[in-house]
């Protein structure tokens, strides 16, 4: 099945180079920059050794500000691919620095990108809150289930640094490999570097520091996003049989055995949600032709307490289900 989201993603993303001369790390965050496109030229000198408080980076880019004043002559030229994926310019981000400010294009690269996919409002800090307000909580998923970003998702993360400086970032997640963390962001540079950038970046998996993120192919429309009430095990009862089916956020759904020894379940067979409503699903299973149907129950159920279904099997039977969890 084609990944239309993907493909749109990856127009702007492979504007990123998927390597770099010679190593570097984020002085900030120690994650590995595997490629990057940077802000523009000139660069301000980089300082030795980064500071190691927020006090002392905010005191650190008060220096600049004589440096900006001296470059004004120097012909500051930005990187169109930069301007492109940022919509912000190399003199903007060392006006900043020289005055003392600390812009760097980390929202600007996640709300830029998400414009050119064709959603706007992303790119600030506290997504969740964000997406609430905008009626689409549904499509913010954190890691407590299990669950990992998929390729493009776009993420947002808090880390509590030593010195006292809590740092959000928002970034879009591109591979996760055992413990290493591929990613893609902006802010990757700033004063201490002497320009901005965005970078691929490798960095542990650490979901103690991740947020949540956001279901970008559910949002944009390219895959079906299924009813609350649909997710979850249910005993299906089809005639004198029963069923247990374990339906997921993404359609994914698994038969298993009624009972079963701890642990996650042994699929009998698999099958996928092709076709969703908010009181209808359709699953298409692996080993049988044909659909199956399932309807909320209005009639017999208590919403989120005593959840019912009914509905019609691949072989024409009648079937009504029952949410155990």
């Amino acid at each position: 099945m084609t990944d239309t989201y993907r493909e749109q993603f990856d127009k702007l993303v492979d504007l990123v180079p998927k390597s770099a001369s010679y190593l570097q790390r984020n002085l900030k965050t120690g994650g590995e920059i595997w490629g990057e496109v940077p802000s523009g030229t000139p660069t301000l000198p980089r300082q030795p050794l980064p500071p190691k408080t927020f006090k002392d980076f905010a005191k650190a880019e008060k220096t600049y500000g004589d440096l900006t004043e001296k470059m004004k002559g120097s012909g500051f030229t930005t990187n169109s691919t930069f301007k492109y994926l940022t919509n912000y310019d190399h003199v903007t981000l060392m006006n900043s620095w020289g005055s003392g400010g600390h812009l760097t294009s980390c929202n600007a690269f996640v709300g830029h990108v998400t414009q050119h996919l064709g959603l706007s409002g992303l790119g600030g800090f506290y997504v969740e809150e964000l997406l609430t307000k905008l009626g689409k909580a549904q499509f913010w998923v954190t890691p407590k289930h299990g669950e990992r970003p998929r390729y493009g998702d776009m993420f947002e993360t808090r880390s509590h640094n030593p010195g006292g400086y809590e740092n959000l970032h928002v970034g879009f997640s591109l591979q996760i490999d055992g413990s290493d963390w591929w990613t893609v962001e902006g802010g990757q540079g700033g004063s201490i570097l002497g320009y901005d950038r965005v970078a691929r970046v490798k960095k542990p998996w650490n979901i103690d520091h991740l947020l949540g993120w956001v279901d970008m192919r559910k949002l944009l429309g390219h895959e079906i996003v299924l009813p609350p009430w649909a997710q979850g095990t249910w005993l299906i009862t089809v005639g004198g049989d029963q069923y247990v089916y374990v339906i997921d956020r993404l359609g994914n759904v698994i038969e298993a055995p009624t009972s079963s020894p701890a642990g996650p379940p042994v699929p009998i067979d698999k099958a996928m949600v092709t076709f969703a409503t908010g009181k209808m699903i359709q699953l298409k299973w692996a080993s049988e032709a044909g659909t199956e149907t399932l309807t909320y129950d209005w009639e017999n159920s208590l919403c989120s307490v005593n959840d019912r279904l009914k509905g019609v099997s691949v072989k024409g039977q009648p079937l009504s289900g029952v949410k155990v969890n």
